[in-house]
């Protein structure tokens, strides 16, 4: 069979594209991809753990169950590399699975002194806040409501707000959030997420309000799009800005929906003017990691800030 000139060619060319593409393309390099904090600096970790406890997974109808070991192994190698300094995670079982959380880091050597835990209406998942930095502050937001077709809901799991001192110098307030998901709810789930952002928005302008320069930084999983109704509440009307990461290829996905085959960016970190000028771009990321799959089906979040004031950009 004769094989015409222009065929081999394309095939070359091909080829040749196909190659250059392999080279370009980074591996996932795991811990080689997380930066080096200098002295002056700290991290600050969002992250949903997706489903750390006990829960039904075999579907036999009793929630006795604890994440698998593998999905524990692989989330503990991805803090174990990034080691925050402040790690906020969203979707704990219950308290105890917190504390099997921390006794599992400090096992690895990732010793966190100051932890807190909050629950709220849900019964399924909670957060929780590990610190290598003393909790200057603590308020539990697990009692605001809000009125929906004439009845009133609780804020699914409460917010988490804590000051964190770094040093003597330095501090910064820590709104952790995990507003309301998009499954099924009788009262319409894109509603109570929009109260739900509505009542934390005001707990944002408070704090601004008592002080412009206030270091204010919002993580957590928002369950929303950014052009959402919820989200541009926050950002519009509550005196953040996104920070929007990335990851060291350029993608800015945090949570894979395997039953639809999507990808989407649903966690955030959002911080006040105040703690912008801090922020340290080219060291904060989406964390991309081989074991992300395996450990949840988010991917997390590192801010990395200096520890000092610094002046307005």
């Amino acid at each position: 069979m004769k094989c015409h000139p222009w065929l081999l060619l394309g095939g070359v060319a091909l080829g040749l594209i196909a190659l250059t593409l392999g080279c370009g393309r980074k591996p996932d390099a795991g811990a080689s991809a997380i930066p080096r904090l200098d002295r002056d600096e700290f991290s600050v970790m969002s992250y949903n753990l997706y489903r750390f406890g006990y829960y039904d997974r075999d579907e036999d109808g009793q929630a006795d169950d604890f994440k698998p070991d593998e999905e524990v192994s692989a989330l503990l190698a991805i803090l174990k590399a990034t080691h925050p300094d402040v790690l906020a995670v969203q979707e704990l079982g219950d308290e105890a699975a917190f504390d099997r959380l921390i006794a599992l880091l400090k096992a690895e050597g990732l010793d966190y002194p100051y932890t807190q835990f909050i629950t709220g209406f849900t019964p399924h998942a909670k957060n929780g806040l590990l610190s290598r930095y003393p909790l200057a502050s603590v308020t539990l937001w697990t009692n605001l409501t809000y009125t929906v077709a004439d009845t009133e809901v609780g804020v699914s799991r409460g917010f988490l707000e804590a000051t964190i001192q770094v040093n003597e110098d330095y501090q910064f307030t820590l709104f952790n959030v995990h507003l309301k998901s998009k499954r099924f709810h009788e009262l319409g789930q894109t509603e109570m997420r929009r109260n739900e952002a509505r009542l934390l928005t005001q707990l944002l302008k408070d704090r601004l309000e008592e002080n412009p320069e206030a270091n204010l930084l919002v993580v957590g999983d928002m369950n929303d799009e950014i052009g959402s109704a919820p989200l541009r509440l926050i950002l519009e009307e509550g005196g953040v800005t996104d920070l929007l990461l990335r990851d060291y290829v350029g993608d800015i996905w945090t949570h894979e929906w395997t039953y639809r085959q999507s990808y989407s960016r649903i966690d955030y970190l959002f911080c006040s003017p105040g703690m912008l000028a801090e922020l340290v771009p080219e060291k904060s990321s989406v964390v991309r990691h081989p074991q992300n799959r395996k450990a949840s089906d988010h991917r997390p979040l590192l801010g990395v800030f200096k520890a000092s004031e610094q002046p307005r950009k």
